[in-house]
C-alpha cells in the first residue's frame, strides 16, 4: 500500500526505499528511462510503451490514494457520528432519569395529598361535633339563666312579704334557705359550664384555625399535583 510520501517519491522518480518498494526490476528499469540523457539503446517504440504503462501506474496510484482518503474520511464521519451518538443517548438517559424522579416525586405528593383528605375529613367531622355540643351547652347555659332569674324572683317576692309582715317564720327561713342554696348551685353549676363553653370555644378556634391550614396546604398540594402532571 502507497502512502502519499511514498507516491510522491514515485511519481518525481526518485525511488529511495527499494528494499520496500513493491516495484519490480522492470519497474526501476522503467525509471531509469526519465533520466537525462537517456540511453541509447532503446527506441522510441519502447519507450512509449513503457511510458503508457508508467501513466497507468500512476493513474492506479492515484485512484489507490483516493480510495485510501475517502476511507480515512468516512472513518472520521463515523467517529463523529457515533461520538453525537454517545453524547445523545447520555442526554436521553438523563432526562429519563429526571423523569423517574419526578414521577417518584409526584408519587409521594399524592400519598401526601390523601393522608391530608383523610385528616381534613377527620377534623372536619370533630369541629362539626363539637359546634353540636357547644350549641347544647348554650341551651343548658339559656335554660339555667332563666330558672336562675325565675328563683330570684321568688325570692325576692318572699323576702318582700317577709319584711313587710314582720313575721320571721321559719318556714319561710328555709324555704329561702332552700332558694338561695338552689340559686348558689345553680350560679355555681352556671360557672362550670361557662368555663366548660369557653374551652369549647377555644378548641374549636384551634380546630377551625387547623382546618383552614389544612386546606390552604391541601390546594397548595392540589396545585403542585396538577403542575407536575402537566410536566
Amino acid at each position: 500500500m502507497l502512502t502519499a510520501s511514498r507516491l510522491y517519491l514515485v511519481t518525481c522518480g526518485h525511488d529511495l526505499d527499494r528494499r520496500s518498494s513493491s516495484f519490480t526490476d522492470d519497474d526501476e528499469e522503467l525509471f531509469d528511462y526519465r533520466t537525462y540523457p537517456p540511453r541509447r539503446h532503446v527506441n522510441l517504440e519502447r519507450a512509449c510503451w513503457r511510458s503508457k504503462l508508467l501513466e497507468q501506474k500512476y493513474k492506479d496510484c492515484a485512484a489507490h490514494l483516493v480510495t485510501i482518503f475517502h476511507l480515512e474520511l468516512k472513518d472520521e464521519m463515523n467517529k463523529e457520528k457515533k461520538q453525537a451518538l454517545e453524547t445523545r443517548c447520555e442526554d436521553l438517559q438523563k432526562q429519563l432519569d429526571d423523569k423517574q424522579e419526578e414521577c417518584e416525586k409526584l408519587k409521594t405528593h399524592q400519598n401526601d395529598n390523601h393522608l391530608l383528605k383523610d385528616l381534613a375529613e377527620l377534623l372536619k367531622n370533630g369541629l362539626e361535633s363539637s359546634r353540636i355540643k357547644c350549641t347544647n351547652q348554650r341551651r343548658i347555659i339559656g335554660g339555667l339563666n332563666s330558672r336562675i332569674d325565675d328563683l330570684l324572683q321568688q325570692a325576692e317576692l318572699l323576702k318582700n312579704a317577709l319584711e313587710s309582715s314582720g313575721i320571721k317564720c321559719t318556714n319561710q327561713r328555709r324555704i329561702i334557705g332552700g332558694l338561695y342554696s338552689g340559686i348558689d348551685d345553680l350560679l355555681q353549676q352556671l360557672d362550670t359550664e361557662r368555663m366548660q363553653s369557653d374551652n369549647l370555644r377555644t378548641n374549636n378556634g384551634a380546630l377551625q384555625q387547623l382546618v383552614n391550614t389544612l386546606e390552604t396546604r391541601l390546594q397548595a398540594f392540589e396545585g403542585l399535583h396538577s403542575e407536575l402532571r402537566q410536566i
